[in-house]
């Protein structure tokens, strides 16, 4: 699913997920995060009104949301983390027509520099994997 940061109740809405889920059911989730100190609070907030996004996570404001909602984080993973990547993602974004011209350059390239960054604290993405907790 990647839909939570854009409904106005994240925690109705992580409720309603696991409510659906069988039993010991995963869940495969991935949210903004926008998380690195390199991303300016204007461009956040660019995406947020471009995007319909209510709102912005890092693993500490989400893990309590998945616990309350009866699930346990199984997994997590920060992508899009190295400055040439968001500065990709912003050019992509903001001239799309001409950039997609170097998505075949783009995509490795950010790639390599996320690995040579290694950063995993944050990113732009954040993957969650989860487990409807059983009762019991």
């Amino acid at each position: 699913v990647c839909a939570l940061e854009h409904f106005s109740s994240d925690t109705a809405a992580l409720a309603e997920m696991a409510r659906v889920l069988k039993p010991n059911g995963l869940l495969a989730l991935s949210v903004d995060s926008f998380s690195p100190s390199f991303v300016p609070p204007a461009y956040r907030q660019w995406h947020a009104q471009k995007h319909t996004v209510r709102n912005f996570y890092d693993l500490d404001s989400i893990r309590p949301k998945l616990e309350a909602a009866g699930l346990r984080l199984l997994e997590y993973q920060y992508i899009l983390t190295s400055r040439f990547t968001f500065f990709s993602f912003q050019l992509l974004h903001r001239h799309r027509w001409p950039m997609a011209l170097f998505l075949p350059a783009l995509y490795p390239l950010s790639r390599l520099s996320d690995k040579l960054g290694n950063r995993d604290d944050k990113g732009l993405i954040l993957l969650l994997k989860a487990q409807k907790v059983s009762a019991g």
